[in-house]
């Protein structure tokens, strides 16, 4: 197992926050394509429903990625702040 010092051990930490809330915003926006795709199979309305459907996951998945940015932001100057 790789041993890292504590800074580098925190900066990888921070960087992986990070990644993960931009794999779940694309993967909300994938879902609602997708979602959109298949009802449009389903209902035979070829293009509509799939351009609703990446519509509303772009809403959803930037209205989350802004929330939870905050979130991380708050919870990184909370950790800035506590003294050593």
């Amino acid at each position: 197992m790789l041993k890292y010092d504590p800074a580098t051990r925190e900066a990888l930490r921070r960087s992986a926050s990070y990644v993960d809330l931009g794999l779940r915003l694309a993967l909300i926006i994938l879902g609602g394509s997708l979602g959109g795709w298949w009802l449009d199979k389903k209902l035979n309305l070829l293009p509509w429903l799939t351009l609703l459907g990446t519509a509303l996951g772009l809403l959803i998945g930037f209205y989350w990625f802004i929330m939870a940015l905050r979130d991380l932001e708050r919870k990184d100057n909370q950790t800035e702040e506590k003294p050593k």
